[in-house]
């Protein structure tokens, strides 16, 4: 599953910008090309990450393959409580949903699990926006420290597939 992040200008002028599903930049823009759109940038949103990220199609998605790994772990640290766990956190199908998982380093255990369906913010924020606040529907907060924009990015292709799966691929 690829997509990518486009800016583009129509025949008015008007500046359009979004996510398109493609296998390459040069299919995305032709795509943008066909619907008279003259692109200005375009950057791959989300590379594939496993051959199970990748099998999950966008145009016409059913469901999201559960207990399978979906992402490589990013190393952070996870704070809580005022402490700083190190782990890794990636992005696993449950029940048919994605869900960020935070793995702890020394315990092999889970310690966050959080149904990306559920984030309504991904922020970054601190000196130098090195940390980066995901805040959920039920106004929890989880603050990550380490790859801040590959996790932002994680977050921010993780929320985009949940919705084109919610909708059919619409």
């Amino acid at each position: 599953m690829k997509a990518y992040n486009y800016r583009a200008m129509d025949n008015s002028g008007n500046e359009e910008h979004g996510f398109l599903p493609a296998e390459s930049e040069a299919e995305a823009m032709a795509k943008l090309k066909e619907r008279g759109f003259f692109v200005t940038d375009m950057a791959l949103f989300a590379p594939e990450l496993t051959p199970e990220w990748s099998a999950i199609s966008l145009t016409s998605p059913s469901s999201i393959p559960s207990g399978r790994l979906l992402s490589k772990g990013l190393p952070c640290t996870h704070e809580h409580r005022r402490m700083s766990v190190e782990g890794s956190l990636n992005v696993l199908g449950i029940d048919g949903d994605l869900h960020l998982v935070f793995d702890r380093m020394d315990r092999l255990e889970t310690e966050v699990e959080l149904p990306i369906q559920k984030i309504i913010q991904v922020q970054r924020q601190g000196f130098f926006r090195k940390r980066l606040v995901i805040t959920t529907s039920s106004e929890e907060e989880h603050v990550f420290r380490g790859a801040v924009s590959e996790i932002q990015r994680l977050c921010e292709w993780g929320i985009f597939a949940t919705q084109k799966t919610a909708s059919g691929g619409q």
